[in-house]
């Protein structure tokens, strides 16, 4: 192993991943456990704190079938979804979520929100009804716009059994038992668990009772000043150490170059509107988790970063003079949104194809044929946190497949942050004036 790799291990040794979500129980007044539903002029009230079965069969019988989004349309399987639903108009819960002070639980365990971030607020979205024999297989949750960047699912203390809620990302996996959750309070209380909504999960069958929930979408607000201090995290304190301490090496990069950090999460973007510019400056203000983290520390070490959307090639097939072939992967990155390609209309290979409508190549490719020179990349990028070492970057999945509905326009995509370290020189430049600041 080289300096540099060595070097560049350390570095990704700091990064540090903190589960995509945060979940809990909230007591809530009696009368807040109150749902109002119905249709028309068929309007009924259910206390899901002390509902009987009978009642609770009597709302599910009143929800919908519930649909699910695939490439942007939905559909009605009940092979790969099974549950009720009721959309917000049709139904009315009791308590305010405003005055729960559930919000502001979110804002601080799952964003971490500090004064330089933006505040958050909750649209009611549905309320679904999992009854005896019903689930829903692994999805992610369909952005409805670009400042959308969780769900938040309310669970009533209804008795259940199974239903537990999983979730999985970056090769991990969660679970959030509702049923033993609610089981195990000495009175009725709200179990709840806010994610990320780019997170895969997926409802695990029921196997008794109902399990009744409301679900909000979460929604960045444009950033406003804060009285909130600014927290010092673990996670960045390392990292900014770890980092700086590389900086100050100067057999570290020592000519300059740039430093990939592949973003953990996935963000939503208007692929219909032909303005990745626009949408790249809207996502930097909404970063999640880490990904916020790693920013935070650019900025704090001065130095300049900025998003790229990255491709990635995993079949990159190189021949040998001797006729054998092999196959690497290669990584585009654009400035703006890239074009939807489908992949089995390239005939060629496909970061070919990308760089040809814009891409910029981040890896040195060799010869792919005999006789053939070596396409050097347009940016030559040091990953820290390769594309490969997330899972979900290939080019197969870079656009929504399943989705709990379908929006046309709206898309997850994958980024990664290039930090653009100096040459020695100009680092030792900046040490000397950092040190002179301090005298």
């Amino acid at each position: 192993m080289s300096s540099l790799e060595e070097q560049l291990l350390g570095l990704r040794d700091c990064i540090q991943n903190k589960p995509p979500y945060c979940s809990g129980t909230l007591k809530l007044p009696s009368e807040d456990f109150l749902l109002y539903y119905g249709k028309g002029d068929d309007v009924r009230r259910i206390d899901l704190s002390t509902a009987t079965e009978e009642s609770a069969k009597h709302l599910a019988e009143s929800c919908d079938s519930a649909t699910f989004g695939l490439n942007n349309q939905d559909v009605l399987d009940e092979s790969y979804r099974k549950a009720g639903k009721l959309d917000r108009k049709h139904f009315s819960p009791a308590f305010d979520l405003a005055s729960t002070g559930l919000l502001g639980i979110i804002e601080t365990e799952l964003i971490e929100r500090n004064k330089e971030s933006p505040s958050i607020r909750a649209e009611l979205y549905k309320l679904n009804v999992y009854g005896p024999g019903s689930f829903f297989k692994a999805h992610q949750d369909t952005p409805r716009s670009t400042d959308m960047f969780g769900s938040l699912v309310v669970v009533y203390p209804t008795v259940h059994e199974g239903g537990a809620l999983v979730l999985r990302h970056g090769g991990k996996e969660w679970t959030f038992d509702s049923s033993r959750i609610i089981a195990d309070q000495k009175e009725p209380r709200l179990a709840y668990i806010a994610f990320f909504s780019d997170v895969e999960h997926e409802v695990l069958q029921v196997q008794s009772g109902y399990r009744i929930t409301i679900t909000y979408n979460l929604y960045y607000n444009s950033p406003q000043p804060s009285d909130l201090p600014v927290r010092p995290l673990t996670f960045e304190s390392s990292l900014k150490a770890a980092l700086q301490h590389l900086l100050d090496d100067p057999t570290f990069l020592p000519e300059g170059g740039h430093l990939g950090f592949c973003l953990s999460h996935q963000y939503p973007v208007e692929s219909d509107r032909g303005a990745g510019a626009k949408a790249l400056s809207e996502v930097s203000g909404m970063l999640k988790g880490s990904d916020a983290s790693l920013a935070s520390v650019f900025t704090a070490l001065g130095l300049r970063s900025r998003l790229e959307f990255v491709v990635e090639d995993n079949e990159v097939w190189i021949e040998s003079e001797e006729g054998g072939s092999t196959h690497m992967i290669a990584y585009v990155l654009f400035d703006e949104y890239a074009p939807d390609i489908e992949e089995t209309t390239v005939e060629s290979q496909l970061f070919e194809v990308l760089r040809d409508i814009g891409g910029k190549l981040a890896t040195r490719i060799p010869p792919l044929y005999p006789g053939r020179n070596a396409i050097e990349p347009a940016v030559h990028v040091h990953w820290v946190v390769s594309p490969s070492s997330n899972t979900g970057f290939k080019f197969k999945t870079r656009y929504l497949t399943y989705g709990n509905e379908a929006l046309p326009g709206m898309q997850y995509t994958h980024l990664c942050i290039l930090a653009d370290v100096g040459d020695s020189s100009e680092r030792r430049r900046s040490w000397y004036s950092r040190v002179g600041a301090r005298r």
